[in-house]
């Protein structure tokens, strides 16, 4: 897909098929700004993930110019590569017209990076001059703002909330804005490691057998769980939010002597990634380089687009330029003087030519 000279875009065909077979409903968006093309140029990538959580590229496109026009074009192409799916778009709290993105996906589909977050807050800490926060003030208040993100209940979010207050209104304030090759295993290894830390945490739950399908699970704070191995579901609400069993999950998986993999939903499966690597990419017809002056038009191969970017604009950098490159070392080889007369070498026949001088 592509669009005259101002932007170009870009989804192949194994991409699409590979997200609509198995990828889960989120999509992160990255915009990088490009040195060489244009003043505004940007370079825009829309990543999933596959079963092991690893970045999966699903579309991406050059914009010359970064205006709400170009990226809201790139998001309608990027809605119709969806199509009818309903999607969580990730993008940082800095990219550009983030209205654009509500417009297509919705306000209620539309969250932030948290890492993004994090690096927003700090700003703002150590920008402010009505406070400071440091060393281990500000260690606690980014702990603070992580339990707020990682609530799992309104009532552990309200306390999240409360905390920060209670340490800093001003970062009270900020923080309410915040949006919130191979496997050996059935699962991928970054799934598979964590479900081993959460098995050993598990392993020191004490565990009552409700059922055989319930059991309820204390820590030594008194704090009890309660899990339910039919439903798929724990009353801290790990289980159902991440689709990987929790710590008490696992405890009680162990218990029922079951396999833990049964339990794990099937976006970490290895099922879910062969097929959603199971396209193959075509390959790509071969272009000659194009002159430095000419922007070269796509050219298509079935779903498959080739682009040709404008051609780096390079300043010349003031002043005169050196004689010779700094750091490179040229050896000047000099002719030997030769005498026209004798034939000699080392001397002219004005100078010291023995034949002259008779």
């Amino acid at each position: 897909m592509h669009r005259g000279k101002q932007i170009q875009a870009v989804s192949y065909d194994c991409s699409i098929l590979g997200f609509h077979v198995r990828c889960r409903p989120l999509i992160f968006i990255d915009v990088y700004n490009l040195n060489g093309l244009h003043k505004d140029s940007s370079f825009i990538v829309a990543s999933a993930l596959d079963a092991d959580n690893e970045m999966y590229p699903l579309s991406y496109g050059v914009l010359l110019s970064m205006n709400e026009e170009d990226l809201l074009w790139f998001l309608e192409k990027l809605k119709l590569v969806v199509q009818n799916r309903e999607v969580v778009v990730v993008s940082g709290s800095g990219l550009p017209f983030l209205s654009s993105l509500d417009k297509m996906f919705g306000d209620e589909n539309h969250s932030f990076c948290f890492h993004c977050i994090k690096e927003n807050f700090n700003k703002f800490v150590d920008g402010n001059t009505a406070f400071k926060v440091q060393g281990r003030g500000k260690e606690i208040a980014v702990k603070y703002l992580t339990d707020i993100a990682y609530a799992r209940t309104l009532d552990s979010y309200n306390e999240a909330l409360g905390k920060i207050c209670s340490f800093r209104r001003e970062l009270y304030d900020w923080s309410n804005k915040l949006k919130i090759k191979e496997w050996n295993l059935p699962i991928g290894p970054r799934v598979a490691e964590k479900i081993f830390e959460n098995q050993k945490v598990g392993d020191h739950l004490a565990v009552t057998v409700l059922s055989d399908v319930e059991f309820k699970l204390g820590d030594l704070h008194g704090r009890e769980e309660v899990v339910n191995l039919k439903l798929w579901t724990c009353t801290c609400l790990e289980w159902q939010m991440t689709g990987i069993p929790c710590s008490h999950a696992c405890n009680a998986i162990t218990m029922a002597s079951m396999n833990i993999y049964q339990y794990v939903a099937d976006w970490y499966k290895r099922e879910t990634q062969e097929h959603i690597y199971a396209e193959v990419m075509d390959e790509l017809a071969k272009f000659g380089i194009p002159h430095p002056d000419d922007i070269v038009s796509s050219a298509s191969s079935g779903n498959d687009v080739v682009l040709c970017p404008l051609s780096p604009r390079v300043k010349r950098p003031p002043g005169r330029p050196r004689k010779e490159p700094k750091g490179l070392q040229v050896e000047t080889v000099k002719r030997p003087i030769r005498c026209s007369k004798c034939g000699g070498v080392g001397h002219n026949k004005r100078t010291k030519c023995s034949s002259v001088a008779q």
